[in-house]
């Protein structure tokens, strides 16, 4: 399918520990949480009119390349998923300098989101 749907179970559960963590600042600036869709490719996006055009064309606010393979496999095996995105680039011609520059402030927050997604799970039934 064009479109792979999170566990809603999940998302409520991002939704709690969004509000719960204080992420770390990115060139002094506190980042902020947004829910929608997430184009997955398999090129690195450095370009303000093809981010654009994802965003005209999917309405995606992110762009990456591992999602769309977990989120699959996890349909195809009926296993809830989530896909949680740290940016670390605007998909502009800076992306390149911009991803090495906040990857590891990047990568902190987000694994700071997933563990207050593990701590505070409760599973619906």
């Amino acid at each position: 399918p064009l479109y792979l749907t999170v566990d809603p179970n999940l998302l409520e559960q991002s939704k709690k520990a969004s509000e719960q963590i204080k992420l770390k600042p990115l060139n002094n600036r506190i980042p902020s949480f947004f829910i929608g869709t997430i184009a997955t490719g398999d090129t690195f996006v450095s370009d303000p009119i093809k981010a654009k055009e994802l965003y005209t064309n999917f309405n995606a606010l992110a762009t990456e390349m591992e999602g769309a393979a977990v989120a699959q496999i996890c349909t195809m095996l009926q296993v809830p998923f989530i896909v949680i995105r740290s940016c670390s680039d605007n998909a502009n011609t800076a992306a390149h300098s911009d991803y090495f520059k906040f990857v590891k402030v990047a990568s902190v927050n987000s694994a700071q989101m997933v563990l207050a997604i593990l701590e505070n799970y409760e599973e619906t039934k």
